[in-house]
């Protein structure tokens, strides 16, 4: 009986593990990888601790930059603070603060969303003043005041700010002190407040910053108000003319998603992240250093895969976004070589007959395409034809012409995908124009196919045979495009269908039980259909008469699938789900066809 016990388990585990495989390796799973340093603190011995807002968690290094210890978080803290030798973690979802000890033990938990006592909505930075906690309520216009055992106090009103929504968490007040007055700086009105420690009221004297384009964080060295601008990395010092900058000439300045908690001052010392290293400046020396870069990503490991494809000899390419290139596996999953410096923000690539390369660049609004030996040879496009993203347009005008065009808060990038027939037509779809365009290899238009669903027929309820679902709330709908045998077949997220186009015309489509936003990826091969259904956990195979013969289901791998392409599929671990920490599998012996 325990040898048939012992066979059945053996032979489940070889089951289990030879069914699906991991390609590449996905960077990020060692504890010491960092990969979105968010915001980060120091303690009296130099020893670090830095948030990973991409991966959730905090990474604790010693003075040497030495890995310590990891501390897994659930989704949303944006900030941390170390405050008289505790640390202070600040969600932005739950409205909470967590507190824990240097060890990185739990020590105590408040705070939720609301408008009462110790309840917050948009928290903002944690400061303490001699034994007392000061917490800015954003969207309340308060700040709450505790006793150092976290019990409610009293509050300070602040001037109401017009603030604009924004994809992004960002805090708009900083706060110090210095010789019994509070100075809270408003960055969206561009002025520094006082208050009297004391009375907790407002001193009539206000400080206008209007010199400044984007007052990011406030401290005093030596009795002296110092400000720091994070569009320019300059320092201000208010009433002297003279500013210092904080930036090597040609570098590009990345302090942007939190304004505050990237920024920190320590013996004369400013540290800050750009990118994903800590810098530190010395005020008096006006000297910059680097002293510690995160992310060392090596040939072959990939972070963020958005795209597959394959060439006639096998060989795997993947287009990662993040990373900005191409890595190359053969078909046995061993790692081949990279098309690096392709563009911000990649997302699709199509192979052709002579093993050039196709690659949509959403973040630049254009299409790139490379020779055999992995060569630019040709670039299209530009906002006019491909308006996927707004803000890199509009960065690239020259000055006159930003003066006359409108400046966006849209930072978004509308998805662009391709595709190639076996003529060498090119099909691309823009999500944010909301059709199909055609092209020669020369890339000279020939049709344009769908468009955009009546605001009517929205609101009715009604579909278009020959148009695409949108809503106000999300705009980016259409997913995925795959070419094969004279049709085209479109991933329509909004209405939950795939649409099938032959001839330049929608002529049939598939409705299904599709999971919100679940519809990813599409791939079509041997008159069958495949279609990831990510929050279902599945792949749903389809027959040429469009009926569904079988749905593949990876939640016993606990795996979503987000992207197909033969063999392959790019799928996020549930574990990791919250982190987006996405992987590449193969997973022919599971679709056993």
């Amino acid at each position: 009986m325990k040898k048939i016990i012992y066979i059945f388990i053996y032979l489940f585990i070889s089951v289990y593990s030879f069914s699906i495989y991991e390609v590449g390796i996905t960077y990020g799973d060692k504890p010491n990888e960092i990969i979105f340093p968010i915001s980060f603190t120091m303690s009296k011995n130099n020893d670090t601790y830095v948030l990973d807002y991409g991966l959730s968690k905090v990474v604790l290094f010693d003075k040497k930059f030495k890995f310590i210890k990891k501390l897994d978080l659930e989704k949303g803290n944006i900030s941390i603070k170390n405050i008289k030798d505790k640390i202070y973690l600040l969600n932005s979802i739950k409205n909470s603060i967590t507190v824990y000890n240097l060890n990185l033990e739990k020590i105590f938990s408040f705070g939720s969303k609301g408008m009462t006592e110790k309840k917050f909505n948009h928290i903002g930075e944690i400061y303490m003043i001699k034994d007392k906690l000061y917490i800015f309520d954003e969207y309340n216009y308060r700040i709450q005041i505790l006793d150092k055992n976290y019990n409610y106090l009293s509050q300070i009103l602040l001037p109401k700010f017009e603030y604009i929504y924004k994809p992004y968490y960002s805090f708009n007040y900083d706060l110090s002190y210095n010789n019994g007055i509070i100075y809270i700086l408003d960055k969206f009105n561009k002025k520094v407040y006082e208050y009297d420690v004391k009375t907790n009221k407002k001193i009539k004297k206000e400080l206008n910053l209007a010199e400044m384009v984007s007052p990011a964080k406030m401290f005093f060295i030596k009795k002296s108000l110092v400000l720091f601008d994070k569009s320019n990395n300059n320092i201000y010092f208010p009433g002297v003319k003279t500013t210092k900058k904080v930036k090597e000439e040609g570098k590009k300045n990345n302090v942007e998603i939190l304004n505050g908690s990237k920024i920190i001052e320590k013996d004369n010392n400013i540290f800050f992240i750009r990118e994903s290293s800590i810098y530190k400046y010395n005020i008096q020396t006006k000297k910059e250093k680097k002293i510690i870069d995160f992310k060392k990503i090596s040939k072959g490991e990939y972070l963020k895969p958005i795209a597959l494809s394959e060439d006639k000899k096998n060989n795997l390419y993947v287009v990662d976004n993040s990373l900005n290139k191409v890595l190359i596996y053969d078909k046995k999953g061993s790692f081949v070589k990279e098309i690096e410096n392709i563009g911000i923000f990649p997302t699709d690539i199509a192979i052709d007959d002579n093993n050039n390369k196709y690659i949509s660049i959403a973040g630049e609004n254009r299409i790139k395409k490379y020779n055999w030996k992995n060569r630019l040879i040709f670039t299209y496009g530009g906002y006019q034809e491909f308006p996927c993203n707004y803000k890199f347009w509009y960065d690239n005008l020259d000055k006159k012409e930003k003066e006359k065009k409108k400046k966006s808060e849209d930072r978004y990038i509308y998805n662009l995908k391709l595709d190639l027939d076996s003529m060498g037509y090119i099909y691309v779809l823009d999500s944010k124009e909301m059709n199909i365009k055609k092209y020669d290899n020369f890339f000279s238009e020939k049709d344009i196919i769908g468009g955009r669903e009546s605001l009517l027929n929205i609101v009715r309820g009604k579909k278009s045979f020959d148009k695409f679902g949108w809503d106000e709330q999300n705009l980016d709908n259409l997913s995925d495009i795959f070419y094969n045998d004279n049709k085209i077949y479109v991933l329509d997220r909004f209405y939950k269908r795939i649409d099938i186009i032959e001839n330049g015309k929608l002529t049939k489509f598939i409705e299904d039980k599709f999971s919100e936003n679940g519809l990813n990826g599409i791939y079509v091969k041997n008159d069958k259909i495949y279609v990831t259904d990510t929050y279902n956990f599945s792949i749903k195979i389809y027959d040429n008469s469009l009926k569904r013969i079988k749905d593949v289901s990876l939640l016993q791998y606990g795996i979503m699938p987000v992207k197909i392409y033969g063999d392959y599929i790019i799928g996020i671990s549930t574990k990791e789900a919250l982190k987006k920490n996405y992987r590449i599998y193969n997973i022919k012996e599971l679709l056993n066809d």
